[in-house]
């Protein structure tokens, strides 16, 4: 089980590891405080990505701040008209689960990828989309507006890509009483049928 949970830690590590480079760069401090590990596991993480990416490591007063190359560039995926069509079509089903409403820590990444998909689209596509999205609708509904529950969800799921046990309070329907639980949590899912998370 220990195993399995630093794996868990390293994997989850070195993908974010990637996405923060990739927006600018961080010293090695940064990287620490961020991981809460220490120098020698962050610099074994940066040589485990130098050999499939250039990554350059700058002096920055006392600190090294490492960073990609300045020829370093991003490749998203090409898609098609259609299958751009397909996932703005899908925002409604994705908003339902609200990870996307404001206060979650994804809601102005998704606000900026249906503007880019949007604005992708030749014009005769997009004012067919818009007809379409009042035509079909979610039946996934959230039961009830997840916003003021973002930090709590955040929390939820770094504690779960990190492989950490939450301790965790919540009213039981059987003795009308808040009980206390450790739990060891795996998943975070959107119940479609219930409409809850």
């Amino acid at each position: 089980m220990k195993e399995k949970s630093h794996r868990g830690d390293l994997t989850a590590r070195m993908i974010e590891l990637q996405l923060l480079l990739t927006d600018g760069g961080r010293s090695q401090r940064e990287l620490i405080e961020h991981f809460r590990v220490d120098r020698k596991t962050i610099k074994r993480a940066i040589d485990a990505l130098s050999i499939h990416y250039q990554i350059i490591e700058e002096p920055d007063g006392r600190e090294v701040r490492y960073c990609f190359s300045k020829d370093y560039k991003f490749t998203p995926p090409t898609l098609t008209p259609l299958e751009l069509a397909t996932l703005l079509l899908a925002q409604e089903s994705i908003a339902a689960t609200g990870l996307t409403a404001f206060g979650s820590p994804f809601a102005e990444h998704a606000r900026l990828l249906v503007m880019k998909v949007r604005n992708s689209l030749p014009t005769q596509l997009r004012e067919k989309l818009d007809l379409l999205a009042n035509v079909f609708g979610s039946a996934a509904v959230p039961a009830k507006d997840f916003a003021p529950y973002a930090a709590i969800i955040d929390r939820l799921t770094s504690a779960i890509i990190k492989g950490r046990r939450v301790y965790l309070s919540y009213h039981s329907l059987t003795d009308d009483k808040t009980k206390d639980r450790l739990v060891d949590p795996y998943c975070v899912y959107f119940d479609p049928d219930g409409a809850t998370l």
